[in-house]
């Protein structure tokens, strides 16, 4: 099973917006990923979603922590994968052995493993 850390930007837009970065969610609310976190993580998002902007209340925000908890393990960050939209991340294309990669390259890494 992959092992996928995901950017604030990707969860981020997975809420908003849904498209590519709710499919990787949704992949992993199926159990075909393992989405991996980190409480630095965790209190970023948390951060961004505070942010008046997004007009979202606490108990909202915490509900929505608490969704991605619910599908995710704790670690020390070490993965297979990172996906993210920040485009000076994706230049370094890997990192430590993890590959670094964007929500679209990730849903066709995903189709050619089940393929």
């Amino acid at each position: 099973m992959l092992k996928v850390v995901l950017d604030t930007n990707v969860i981020l837009s997975a809420i908003l917006f849904g498209g590519k970065p709710r499919q990787i969610i949704e992949v992993a609310l199926e159990g075909s990923i393992r989405i991996y976190v980190s409480a630095a993580m965790i209190a970023e998002l948390q951060g961004v979603l505070q942010r008046l902007k997004f007009g979202f209340n606490s108990q909202i925000i915490q509900s929505i922590i608490s969704e991605i908890m619910s599908f995710s393990d704790w670690i020390v960050p070490k993965a297979d994968y990172m996906v993210t939209g920040d485009k000076h991340l994706l230049q370094l294309k890997e990192f430590r052995g993890i590959k670094i990669v964007n929500p679209d390259h990730f849903i066709s890494i995903l189709v050619k493993e089940k393929g």
